[in-house]
């Protein structure tokens, strides 16, 4: 069976090392893994959802779309949330609910928002039915077709908010914190 270890266990010195840090870059041509990943959605997605959890990210966020009858304090931001639809991306709900649990859904999309992206996010917020008070589609860009879409339906709690990365180049390297750091987001006018 073996023997038991009686004696002292000295430690590892390891001198002159480097912590591995990964970046990423927007040009798919310069990735190279595994020091270098391409800039995919699903980052996009933990960098808003790391944002909305420091400072008054959260806050800001709430007040551009018009919330402000909650308290940030008692809310949580979540990563994915597995529904029979779907995953949303990232979920905003109270800590611990009184009640009716109130939810924001948000939806992250790299680039361009499209039509299914609306599509995705009623079906999101008809499952959880009245819990949730809000949906939020955050995206780089928005077609007319989608702004005029959220017009025409009127204020059934969908808001459209646009993000960009400050000072961001598409040939440049990036750490996570770094990016996180370039976030910026404002509400589309419909």
């Amino acid at each position: 069976m073996g023997n038991l270890w009686n004696e002292q266990v000295g430690s590892l010195e390891v001198q002159g090392y480097e912590t591995f840090i990964p970046k990423f870059v927007r040009n798919r041509k310069l990735a190279s893994p595994p020091e270098t990943f391409p800039l995919q959605e699903i980052i996009l997605q933990a960098l808003v959802r790391q944002f909305l959890t420091e400072g008054g990210n959260l806050n800001s966020l709430l007040g551009l779309v018009g919330i402000n009858n909650l308290d940030v304090e008692k809310l949580e931001v979540l990563g994915e949330k597995a529904l029979p639809e779907g995953h949303i991306d990232i979920l905003i709900k109270e800590a611990i609910p009184i009640g009716l649990s109130r939810k924001i859904i948000l939806e992250v999309k790299m680039g361009k928002a499209l039509d299914r992206d609306i599509e995705q996010l009623e079906r999101y917020v008809n499952e959880l039915g009245i819990e949730c008070i809000a949906s939020i589609l955050i995206a780089e860009e928005f077609t007319k077709n989608i702004v005029q879409k959220v017009q025409k339906q009127g204020d059934r709690g969908l808001n459209l908010v646009k993000y960009c990365l400050k000072d961001f180049s598409s040939e440049e390297t990036y750490t996570f914190e770094q990016l996180k750091e370039k976030i910026e987001l404002q509400k589309m006018n419909v």
